[in-house]
This record gives C-alpha cells, structure tokens and sequence, in this order.
C-alpha cells in the first residue's frame, strides 16, 4: 500500500473517532423548550439539565429594540432563516423572548454558541454578554464568532425578558442560527467548558496529526506526507 493511502486512511480514522467522540457529548443532545407568541412559562427546571429555548421568539427587522423606536414586530422561529423576513442573508435584527415562572432566588445562565456574525444579549435591559460589535451597517459592525455565557437573574416577579440583537455583514448565515441553551448557572458552565474542551481536543488533534505527516516525510522523503502535514496544521490554525 502506498504511503499516500496509509495518510489519507489515518486521517479518516482520525475524524471518524474524533466525530465519535463530539457526538458523545455534544451539547445539542439537551431537552428543548418551546415558547409560543414570545412568551416561555418555565414550570420546572432541573438542576443539572440544559435546555434549548425553541419556539416562537418575537422578531423586530432591521431594528435593535434596546435604542431603536419599534414600530413593527413578527414571530421568527430560531430554526428559521430569517431571510424570509429580511430577503437576505445580510442585515441586523433583535430577537425576543420573555420567560415567566422562574425563581427569583435561582441564578440561571445563557450560552448562545452562533448568532449571525455578532449579537449583543440583554435581559431585563443589562446587557449580559456581547461578541462583536453590533452596528446597522458593515463600516461600524465588527464580526466575532465565539461561543458566549452570562449569568441573570429574574425580577421579583419571576420574568426575564431576553433581546438578542444580530448583525450579519460578510457572515455565510445570519440571524438566530442556534437557539441558546438555558438552564442553571452550574449547568451552563458545564456546557461552556464542554465546548472549551472540544475546540481544544480539536485544535491539538490536528496538530498532532500535522507534526506526524512532517515526521514521515522527513524520515521516508514522501511529499503527499509533507502536503497532509500543511493541511492538517492550517486547518488547526484556522
């Protein structure tokens, strides 16, 4: 068998048990919630669980409703692609979802992994995490595509009214493109470090295999070795 066999085999074995193991603890396995016309009624929250805010959000096009006057409003799933609303792709938007019924003694956590190519989240007006800069238009916003967390708490009477602000300028998918995940503070962090560990399984794992790819080709000259070895280390990289 020729050596270009041999890495391109390794390599396939290699992403074959890395997806093997991200499917064993994938974070999108958590239960999900559905709200209806904006509006979520949380009855029960286990502890240790996470859960993915689904359902109806109100959607305000081409509006950020934490400074702009509102004057028009829809419902927009999160698994919906909001260019139905806004006919592209490109744009900014606020999305809205009041949640009733909480624990006002409870600490409870968000952790939003893509939203367009910056968002900017509030609950009951504090701005309680950020990624990016979100602006009306491509000169001023400034893209950032990390996974964020934050921590609220509910106003006395058990309500915590939730605006995600998105733009989207250069970004392939805009919009609410995952539905955040909600639960208690320790099961967020659970979840934050979940993803932390898999960027960084993923990000050394390649590497790895990059620095493997560069030993063969030094020790056997073998030049599809040494072109495996640039792929799998710019692609770490990126």
């Amino acid at each position: 068998m020729q050596r270009s066999n041999i890495a391109i085999i390794t390599l396939i074995l290699f992403a074959l048990s890395m997806a093997f193991w991200l499917n064993e603890n994938n974070i999108n396995q958590a239960s999900f919630l559905t709200a209806q016309k904006g509006i979520l009624p949380i009855s029960d929250v286990q502890e240790t669980d996470t859960y993915r805010l689904k359902g109806e959000w109100e959607f305000y096009p081409n509006q950020l409703v934490h400074s702009d006057r509102i004057d028009s409003r829809t419902f927009l799933s999160s698994a919906q692609d909001w260019s139905s609303v806004l006919n592209s792709q490109y744009g900014y938007g606020s999305y809205v979802l009041t949640l009733t019924q909480l624990d006002p003694e409870t600490i409870y956590g968000l952790l939003l992994e893509e939203a367009g190519n910056s968002h900017a989240v509030y609950v009951n007006d504090s701005l309680v995490m950020e990624n990016g800069k979100v602006a009306k238009n491509a000169l001023i916003y400034e893209p950032a595509t990390y996974t964020t967390k934050a921590a609220f708490a509910s106003d006395a009477k058990g309500e915590a009214r939730i605006v995600i602000e998105v733009a989207n300028f250069d970004g392939r998918k805009g919009g609410l493109i995952q539905a955040p995940l909600f639960g208690t503070l320790p099961a967020i962090d659970f979840n934050y470090e979940l993803v932390l560990m898999s960027e960084v399984f993923i990000f050394a794992g390649l590497l790895e295999v990059a620095f493997v790819f560069l030993f063969l080709h030094f020790i056997v000259n073998d030049v599809p070795s040494l072109y495996m070895a640039i792929l799998s280390a710019l692609v770490s990289l990126r």
